[in-house]
């Protein structure tokens, strides 16, 4: 299994070449924005509150 994080050398044409050559197939990766990361905003609330303390 490979996860990636969209970092652009992953997509790079020597990646890109060497990954299908060795078979590995690899999934699109979702945004990863606090919005659509709920558990961001979780930590931003323990982070605000540990602080205050």
């Amino acid at each position: 299994i490979l996860q990636e994080d969209n970092d652009p050398k992953h997509r790079s044409k020597l990646c890109t070449e060497w990954k299908e050559q060795s078979g590995i197939v690899t999934l699109d990766w979702p945004s990863q924005s606090p919005d659509a990361n709920p558990i961001e905003n979780v930590w931003a609330y323990l982070k605000h509150k540990l602080r205050g303390k």
